[in-house]
């Protein structure tokens, strides 16, 4: 959302990208009003230790039950029928050069 210090940003030049340093600007008063309007809280995390207690504030509000996708894990069948479809088709490439062979 933006901070109190120039923040990275890419711009695209005629010679390349190029990073530019440029300051962020941070409505808090607006945030917070969006906080209200959402019956949420409004966090300001300036470090990761100050990050780490709103992520446990947060989890210990959170009491959403969610739904986990369980995933399959799939056997792939296919080798059963390439091993017999390339000994048939060796098998029509040998006949073909030997017993069935045309003389132009």
């Amino acid at each position: 959302m933006g901070g109190t210090e120039p923040a990275p940003f890419p711009v695209q030049t005629p010679f390349g990208t190029k990073i530019i340093r440029q300051s962020v600007d941070l409505d808090e008063e607006t945030l917070m009003k969006v906080a209200k309007i959402g019956h949420g809280q409004y966090f300001r995390a300036a470090d990761t230790d100050q990050l780490q207690k709103i992520y446990n504030i947060i989890d210990q509000q959170e009491k959403t039950e969610i739904k986990v996708k369980e995933f399959f894990h799939f056997k792939e069948l296919y080798p059963w029928f390439l091993v017999p479809a390339l000994f048939l088709l060796l098998m029509e490439i040998t006949i073909r050069t030997t017993v069935l062979r045309t003389i132009p």
